[in-house]
């Protein structure tokens, strides 16, 4: 594994990053594998931090925070001081960095202990940050089959035979975004849509569904 490694030394840095789309399934994608480090450092849980990088006061509010926390002065620089004098593993999960004009090197600690985790849109923050060929993975839209039994599942729904057409086509409205298909899917089931040849009904009334609902999907 990129940080778990056999091959990994206990003193190299390295920073991984998910890229993808807003809603590609990033930060959920983070967060378990975060279950795992916190895990793994059950005993040491002051050494596993978040950050929210939306916006540089955001990311510098949440290292000064982390000073803050840990006994001094309230601002990021006193963090990040703190941070790079840790001679144990340490993880720095920065989350939502897509402000291409912020240089996220500047917010990484002096320390050959941490390990990074980045999720950005950014297509080329691999090429900034990564440490390494396989520093990064991209998150596509899901394929039709993919984002087909998400819907479904998600919606609690069963398509019968001859109204595959119309899932097909709400999925390519989607343009198979992860999370516009479980929006989707959320409100099909609470709406109770069902499915039919050449568009959608709500219980006995024939209806389409919404194009304000599709537009909403995608913002």
């Amino acid at each position: 594994m990129f940080f778990f490694g056999e091959s990994i030394r206990v003193d190299q840095s390295r920073v991984f990053l998910l890229i993808g789309m807003g809603g590609c399934g990033k930060t959920q994608l983070a967060r378990k594998f975060m279950e795992t480090v916190y895990l793994r450092f059950n005993s040491s849980l002051t050494l596993v931090f978040y950050i929210d990088a939306t916006t540089t006061e955001t990311l510098q509010a949440g290292f000064a925070s982390i000073a803050r926390t840990n006994g001094f002065d309230n601002s990021h620089d006193a963090a990040l001081a703190w941070m790079s004098t840790l001679d144990q593993p340490f993880f720095l999960y920065i989350d939502n960095a897509d402000d291409h004009t912020m240089n996220l090197r500047n917010y990484f600690p002096k320390s050959n202990y941490a390990r990074i985790l980045i999720t950005t849109r950014l297509r080329d923050a691999k090429q900034k940050y990564g440490t390494g060929r396989d520093s990064a993975i991209h998150l596509d839209p899901l394929g039709g089959g993919e984002a087909k039994e998400l819907l479904l599942l998600t919606a609690d729904l069963e398509v019968a035979v001859g109204q595959e057409e119309s899932v097909c086509e709400l999925l390519q409205e989607l343009h198979y975004h992860p999370l516009a298909v479980v929006q989707a899917g959320a409100a099909i089931f609470k709406i109770q849509w069902t499915a039919h040849t050449g568009g959608w009904s709500v219980g006995e009334k024939a209806s389409d569904i919404p194009p304000a609902f599709v537009r909403n999907l995608h913002t």
